[in-house]
């Protein structure tokens, strides 16, 4: 899915693997079609990554989708990990408290 402002593209997509790569604006008026298309992929999939990458802002509307997306992974006894090899992006989680609640890998 693209956007002016954002894009979401499936890098691999199959039962066992799903990979989603995030760029672009991470903020509030996406929050909803974030939601949605994370929300698809977790039902489809029983490892769901998301490799966030050349984001150009991030607000804590997005901070809050991952908390909550990990939570709905757990419920459904699914695999969820980000990717983060954005320094931006980084930086606002690390500033954030957020690895001490989702699991996080950080390339960036």
């Amino acid at each position: 899915m693209e956007n002016e402002s954002f894009a979401i593209k499936t890098i691999n997509a199959d039962p066992n693997q799903t990979q989603l790569l995030l760029e672009g604006l991470l903020v509030i008026r996406n929050a909803a079609i974030l939601k949605k298309e994370f929300l698809s992929a977790l039902n489809n999939s029983q490892n769901l990554a998301l490799i966030i990458k050349d984001v150009a802002k991030i607000d804590i509307s997005f901070l809050q989708l991952m908390v909550a997306l990990q939570k709905s992974a757990a419920i459904a006894e699914k695999n969820l990990s980000f990717e983060i090899e954005s320094p931006k992006v980084k930086s606002v989680i690390e500033n954030s408290g957020l690895p001490n609640n989702v699991a996080i890998n950080f390339n960036a």
